[in-house]
């Protein structure tokens, strides 16, 4: 089960960077330590990061015996070896015209004739990608959001558990709060999940293996029930979806957090409130990550 999570990964993160579509004869040396850094953005868990690059060597592996790998495996393990050890990346690249996939799921975009499926589903896509723009979350911190934790859209700021199980702060702009609260509004449902599944086939992805706590059960113990709470793969595809529709190559959730933060450094917001609205575990990080951006904004407070 975790060989085939990480190959779904791994799956996600090539279409993501282009390289599903190519020959498996261009793939380039760098693929296990582009896949790591990925992994490491992506996911809290170091364990479940080793797990997941694991099932990608076994893939290269595979790909090796059947002399299709164009180079050699130990040169690509090499560079994920080295990719561990570094502690800077490349700022981001940000694909043009990402800022639409904000308002791609608005009313203006709805057909004529709406069912009133057809219509939660888009209001709940608009809720998710409002979020994402507005708070800069990462994936599976949206997808772990509760009703509970939003106050069914009254709040506009919640207390997660982020990256490391260390505690941040979410911020909804008016925006965002408006769209959950349209959104919760024509649910009718008592699931907790603040993004659930309305639909099967596809739509029912994000029911897989949610569990959540339901407390009074006649012995007074906590019984489980299952949740239909939008996995991080749904609501990935609901990014998809909008990029995919507009035309914009090489988008994620990802890059919805990358264009937040690289807004905010771009508006001299001071690099330490930058580091927190992120979750970043220190100014470092952000300077690592971000580090033309930061740079200016170190270089405007010097000479203030």
């Amino acid at each position: 089960e975790t060989y085939r999570l990480g190959l779904e990964a791994f799956k996600t993160f090539a279409q993501a960077q282009g390289y599903w579509e190519r020959p498996v004869s261009s793939l380039p040396v760098t693929l296990l330590a582009e896949f790591y850094r990925w992994l490491a953005e992506h996911y809290d868990n170091q364990f479940t990061i080793k797990t997941y690059l694991a099932a990608a060597n076994a893939l290269l592996r595979h790909l090796t015996r059947q002399q299709l790998l164009p180079f050699s495996l130990e040169a690509g393990r090499e560079a994920a070896r080295e990719a561990t050890k570094r502690t800077s990346y490349p700022t981001p690249p940000i694909p043009e015209g990402v800022d639409r996939l904000r308002t791609f799921y608005d009313d203006a975009t709805a057909p004529p004739k709406e069912s009133k499926q057809a219509r939660l589903i888009r209001l709940r896509n608009r809720a998710i990608m409002c979020s994402l723009f507005s708070t800069a979350a990462r994936l599976n911190e949206v997808a772990r959001l509760t009703r509970r934790q939003v106050a069914n859209g009254q709040t506009y700021k919640t207390i997660i558990l982020g990256k490391g199980g260390k505690e941040r702060v979410l911020f909804f702009n008016e925006e965002a709060q408006a769209a959950v609260v349209e959104y919760l509004a024509a649910r009718d449902d008592n699931d907790d999940g603040l993004f659930v599944s309305h639909g099967r086939g596809k739509e029912a992805e994000g029911q897989r293996g949610v569990e959540a706590e339901e407390q009074g059960s006649r012995t007074g113990g906590v019984r489980k029930r299952q949740s239909r709470r939008l996995s991080a793969r749904s609501i990935y595809d609901v990014v998809q979806a909008a990029a995919k529709a507009l035309g914009i190559a090489g988008v994620h959730p990802h890059t919805i957090r990358h264009y937040r933060v690289s807004q905010w450094l771009a508006e001299k917001m001071p690099i330490d409130m930058v580091r927190r609205l992120a979750g970043h575990a220190s100014i470092s990080t952000t300077s690592d990550i971000y580090g033309r951006l930061a740079d200016s904004v170190l270089e405007d407070a010097f000479f203030q």
